[in-house]
């Protein structure tokens, strides 16, 4: 019989035996000898029915500290392994950056790689409370609506609490012909939107 059964097979004994205690009760004021016996020998059986159920319980929390020691190492490597990535990807970025300075008309495409520096914008509130009030974003929180203060920025209009920064990040895609087209698609869009 599994531990289950048991628990269900115990609690229905239990509750037979308490019925037939308090009908004994109510007819003659008294439990019977037998009654009585048969209740000690039911709270035994209780005993072990939930010592059982107490080590089936120790047994899954090992078998779960146990899962915890062999997957949390691995999880923890898969992290450590997950930031050397980041770095190491940084770190070629940087290198990308010496030997090709940044700028739009800069990449480099052959048969091996096409790699070029897409051009973003990021703002940077350096004193929010100096900021005009149409150009805060009114929620549960203030904050600076960030694309408007962009576009003013962009429009040469001074914003007292923010700098408009411009960024290349270097972009890097498998290379062939079709990295080589896009480079020079690429370069006459720059070269069009300098004339302009």
């Amino acid at each position: 019989m599994s531990i289950l059964d048991r628990v269900y097979t115990t609690r229905r004994e239990f509750d037979e035996l308490f019925f037939k205690a308090q009908a004994e009760w109510e007819e003659t004021g008294k439990i019977s000898e037998e009654t009585q016996a048969k209740i000690d020998v039911a709270k035994e059986h209780r005993e072990d029915v939930v010592s059982d159920l107490c080590v089936w319980f120790m047994k899954e929390q090992a078998k779960l500290s146990g899962l915890k020691a062999v997957y949390d190492p691995i999880r923890d490597d898969m992290r450590r392994e997950e930031e050397a990535h980041k770095k190491t990807m940084e770190f070629i970025k940087e290198q990308i950056k010496v030997v090709l300075p940044p700028s739009p008309e800069a990449q480099i495409a052959n048969d091996r790689a096409y790699c070029y520096y897409r051009e973003s914008e990021s703002v940077e509130v350096i004193n929010a409370l100096q900021l005009p009030t149409d150009l805060y974003d009114t929620e549960l929180v203030i904050k600076p609506k960030v694309d408007a203060i962009k576009d003013a920025l962009r429009n040469k209009q001074q914003v007292n609490g923010a700098v408009l920064h411009v960024n290349f990040n270097p972009q890097i895609k498998v290379g062939g012909a079709a990295a080589i087209k896009n480079a020079r698609n690429r370069l006459k869009r720059v070269g069009d939107k300098d004339e302009n």
